[in-house]
């Protein structure tokens, strides 16, 4: 059986915004698939940034969170 594919890429204002935060600088350079997930919450947006490598391993490993508020700055 096959796995389910993973959406890759994402230019939205929200994504942008969150490749914009400082705490994932380091991050965000190292992964070579970046893959996007965005949940609107009750005040703004959570984007989970995946390496694409590594998004279907337990534990985490290359992916990082970022929490941005409805005009789309990082909390």
């Amino acid at each position: 059986p096959t796995s389910p594919s993973i959406a890759i890429g994402d230019k939205s204002p929200v994504v942008q915004a969150a490749l914009r935060a400082p705490h994932i600088q380091g991050t965000r350079h190292w992964m070579r698939f970046p893959t996007y997930q965005v949940e609107q919450t009750t005040n703004g947006y959570e984007v989970i940034i995946s390496d694409a490598r590594y998004s279907r391993r337990p534990g985490g490993l290359g992916t990082i969170r970022v929490v941005l508020d409805h005009q789309l700055n990082v909390q």
